[in-house]
């Protein structure tokens, strides 16, 4: 379900030294469950699924933002 949120990090860019320089600020939580409800998750279930997915998201936060 992780990898079907691609579509939905909210980044932020801002003008560096260097070039553009993009910050992920996490997932769009709305669109996130639009797609676990696209995906035919309701209830308890697609509660279990967001839970595992900002699991997943805090994870890649630390590797996409690595400096």
């Amino acid at each position: 379900m992780f990898s079907a949120c691609h579509t939905q990090w909210r980044r932020t860019v801002a003008a560096g030294p260097s070039g553009a320089v993009v910050t992920f600020d996490g997932l769009d939580y709305p669109g996130v469950a639009t797609v676990i409800r696209a995906h035919g998750h309701r209830g308890v279930k697609a509660a279990a699924v967001f839970n595992s997915v900002q699991i997943m998201e805090e994870a890649a936060l630390e590797v996409l933002n690595k400096s």
